[in-house]
């Protein structure tokens, strides 16, 4: 981790969520017209980081990183102020804004600036680090840091599953050929994709709600999924030799595979439910078919997968009762929509 506070200032006191930081800078060089940058601190506390430095223009420049409030600058041009009985500096945050204090010793000429926010995001990695996703005029659409063998930062169960849909999105705005056969290759394609995105997205912020502070009933999941005493004895075991939480370790038995399959309908709604008390069902109105409609999006995920039937009619077994499904392009938009539909509110109701 990253410091630099040559000045010594006493950030161990601070509160990242909110404080106010105040010094005096008597002797110095931050008038050397010689010195293109200057970096005065560079201080890592908790889920935030706070830069202060001096530009090539005399601007002194407060950045603020947070994983909550993503980036703020502030900025303050210094040229022309008497430095000669020092320079007096305060910089503040909180939820709201962040602000940078700046004058003459005695409060003369105090000036002072409102900090912007600024695009890109703020993530935190497992060593600790802070790291910046994005700028400026760039979007970041994947990140993936590894050090030594091992992931370091990579992105959360919502980012995962928005780039899918992005990709997702290029398949459909490209089926245009008027070859069936294409289309409905590539509908059946994205079907898949969704449920398989619909998995990684429910796995993985199965794991980040415990990491978010909310704990879970291990007792009651454990007893649904590893009721025998040796299976509960292979996660304990596990959770020791690794340091991980018990539901992490019940995650990633098995060789990685877990021991909840998170792309059987049921099996998810119930790991939900067990360890954190999300009932799937509250989530719309009983009128609204979406669940009927994702339970019936995994049954053909896995007749496109292993079944020996061509499945550009999804419905071929219930023809004629029922009217012909096809793989065609206004099907998979359906598709996706309820998929996000159902993953927005998922999110928004455990956030």
């Amino acid at each position: 981790m990253k410091t630099f506070n040559p000045l010594n200032l006493q950030f161990d006191k601070i509160n990242e969520k909110k404080g106010t930081l105040t010094f005096r800078i008597s002797k110095s060089n931050l008038m050397d017209t010689f010195l293109q940058n200057i970096l005065i601190l560079d201080i890592q506390v908790g889920d935030s980081r706070f830069f202060l430095h001096r530009n090539k223009n005399f601007d002194l420049i407060f950045i603020h990183w947070s994983t909550r409030r993503g980036i703020r600058v502030a900025r303050v041009n210094i040229w022309g102020l008497n430095l000669n009985k020092g320079l007096f500096i305060s910089l503040t945050w909180s939820e709201e804004e962040n602000k940078l204090y700046v004058g003459e010793q005695g409060g003369l000429n105090l000036k002072y600036n409102k900090a912007e926010q600024r695009k890109g995001i703020i993530r935190k990695g497992i060593n600790g680090e802070l790291y910046k996703i994005g700028d400026e005029g760039v979007d970041v659409a994947w990140y993936h840091i590894r050090e030594d063998s091992r992931d370091i930062l990579i992105p959360t169960a919502k980012e995962i599953w928005e780039f899918k849909i992005k990709r997702i999105n290029i398949i459909i705005e490209g089926c245009k050929s008027k070859n069936f056969l294409f289309e409905s290759t590539l509908v059946l394609q994205c079907l898949v994709m969704l449920v398989t995105g619909f998995e990684v997205f429910t796995q993985k912020r199965f794991i980040e709600i415990e990491k978010e502070g909310n704990i879970p009933n291990i007792k009651s999941l454990m007893n649904d999924f590893a009721r025998d005493k040796y299976t509960k004895d292979k996660v304990k075991d596990y959770a020791e030799s690794t340091g991980k939480s018990l539901l992490e370790s019940m995650l990633e038995l098995r060789n990685g595979r877990g021991l909840i399959n998170f792309q059987n309908w049921r099996n998810c709604k119930r790991a939900y439910n067990r360890a954190y008390g999300i009932i799937f069902g509250e989530l719309f109105p009983l009128e609204s078919k979406i669940f009927e409609n994702i339970k019936k999006y995994f049954e053909w995920r896995h007749k496109i997968i292993h079944s020996k039937v061509d499945m550009t009619i999804l419905n071929f077994d219930k023809v004629p009762e029922e009217e012909p499904i096809f793989a065609k392009k206004e099907f998979i938009k359906q598709v996706r929509d309820d998929f996000i539909k159902l993953i927005n509110k998922l999110h928004e109701y455990i956030v």
